[in-house]
């Protein structure tokens, strides 16, 4: 059960942005031809949550190139790794406030909509929404050599679909928006709008999974891990405790 668990979390995070050293790109490469990859982004057959990740990703970028505060907030909480990757679960934050300003995440990101109607739709349909920040090959970035503070590395914003291999890209900086292919590796500042494939919403009904602690979002949203392996805030005496009795180990018990 745990081996499976784990297989199923790790693999979109191993597949995404692999590729070969030889099809590593530079930022450079997809402005020649963004007009026409442009087009395709509107042609792509979405479903509804791809959608609303499409739309909450034009969003953040735009926040992201404005805001020096947010990019050091997702730098920060990438650096947590508390799921020991460099995920940030946007409802985990979205009340973090922006240094020393009187605006949460969340408020600043409602300017960048049109309507706030359209972050709550988001909000309630993508519980796992989460930001993550890649380490890319050469090192060429990763949430360690983010410097928020330069311009020139404010990321550009990808999306991850479900059953399509291309991957958006949103650049804010330079205004335009591309395609790339499965098998390109950008060579510049990236972030990853996806769902999050370590946790789950808590039902208190999950017989599956290898788990105690709950993380409470507020407004009654709150998560549980698949597996202890992925809880970064369990000690390994904790750990070894619990994968030696998992049904009196520590937190809640066991499973719900």
């Amino acid at each position: 059960m745990k081996k499976s668990i784990l297989l199923t979390a790790l693999l979109p995070a191993l597949l995404f942005f692999q590729s070969c050293d030889d099809d590593f790109v530079g930022r450079e490469q997809n402005t020649a031809n963004y007009r026409q990859l442009n087009d395709s982004i509107q042609n792509l057959r979405l479903n509804d949550q791809d959608k609303l990740k499409l739309e909450f990703g034009r969003a953040f970028a735009l926040a992201l190139k404005d805001k020096q505060e947010l990019r050091a907030i997702i730098k920060e909480e990438a650096l947590k790794k508390f799921n020991k990757d460099y995920d940030v679960m946007y409802h985990l934050v979205k009340n973090r406030t922006l240094g020393s300003s009187n605006h949460t995440v969340r408020s600043l990101l409602v300017n960048y909509f049109e309507d706030e109607n359209q972050l709550i739709k988001i909000e309630n349909q993508l519980p796992l929404l989460t930001i993550f920040v890649p380490e890319l090959p050469e090192d060429s970035f990763s949430a360690e050599k983010w410097d928020t503070s330069d311009p020139d590395q404010t990321p550009v914003v990808g999306i991850r679909l479900d059953g399509i291999n291309e991957v958006p890209m949103i650049d804010a900086v330079n205004d335009y928006e591309y395609l790339l292919e499965a098998d390109l590796i950008p060579g510049y500042p990236v972030v990853v709008i996806k769902n999050n494939e370590r946790l789950v919403v808590n039902t208190g009904n999950h017989n599956f999974l290898n788990s105690t602690d709950i993380l409470d979002a507020g407004g009654g949203l709150t998560y549980m891990f698949l597996d202890n392996n992925f809880n970064n805030a369990m000690t390994p005496a904790v750990l070894t405790q619990y994968l030696d009795d998992p049904i009196g180990g520590s937190g809640n018990g066991g499973n719900p």
